[in-house]
């Protein structure tokens, strides 16, 4: 079984949190605020963030039903006055996700094994749900990601997260080959696995920082399971060895 190509998941995946979100969230958002009050856009801080919050927190306690990806682009224009600039837009949401970005870190075996698939001939390609494509492409850059994928797409882009088809399809399109000659790797059984498996894509389990308490569903049984990104190339490499 020889693969042509990895896909990556991202969180939790190539880059893990070292501190929890919860104070971190609110510095970010407030950030936002303030940059939104220095602008002109808002008189006052706390009333926005009430209502940009509320308008988040409804979101994502929804867009699991449905997959569809609202980016946070979309939701802060909705509790902003109409008419306002975009580029007042993408300049605060930039001020909110350079805080969160400080908080993701690189695995210490990410780069390398990066770079042995790709000494070795795999073309990558990273999937993310991720609300905003522009702080996903800034981490990649920040932390040296974004030279060994040939291909990046994030729910924010796509308009549809993980599980769905759209984001494995479209990975499968850009480099014009098969399902079968697919392998996704990430942390998360309901997005990552469940949505490689419905394509007929191979699906590596990644548990270092999963969630292994809860059993696995039938339809995200993982086609193999590793405990690091360092363990992926012998994993590929004895694959590629066995008979199809």
């Amino acid at each position: 079984m020889k693969f042509r190509a990895v896909f990556f998941d991202l969180g939790n995946t190539l880059l893990y949190a070292r501190d929890s979100w919860k104070v971190l969230a609110r510095r970010s958002d407030e950030a936002l605020a303030e940059y939104l009050r220095q602008q002109g856009i808002i008189s006052e801080t706390a009333p926005f963030l009430d209502t940009f919050v509320r308008a988040l927190e409804t979101y994502y306690a929804r867009r699991e039903n449905h997959l569809v990806e609202h980016s946070t682009f979309e939701i802060l224009r909705r509790c902003l006055p109409e008419g306002t600039p975009d580029s007042i837009l993408h300049a605060a949401l930039a001020k909110k996700y350079a805080i969160t970005q400080e908080n993701w870190h690189l695995e210490d075996d990410a780069l390398s094994t990066l770079r042995v698939l790709r000494e070795t001939g795999y073309r990558l390609a990273l999937l993310s749900n991720a609300a905003n494509d522009a702080d996903v492409r800034a981490l990649l850059e920040k932390r040296a990601l974004a030279p060994y994928f040939q291909f990046v797409l994030t729910s924010a882009a796509c308009g549809y997260r993980k599980p769905h088809p759209c984001l494995f399809k479209r990975a499968l399109d850009a480099f014009r080959i098969l399902p079968e000659e697919a392998a996704m790797i990430g942390d998360t059984l309901e997005a990552d696995i469940l949505g490689a498996n419905r394509l007929g894509i191979f699906s590596i389990w990644i548990t270092r920082r999963a969630d292994t308490r809860a059993g696995i569903p039938p339809d995200s049984t993982p086609d193999a399971v590793i405990a690091s990104l360092s363990d992926l190339p012998p994993l590929l490499d004895s694959l590629a060895a066995s008979p199809s």
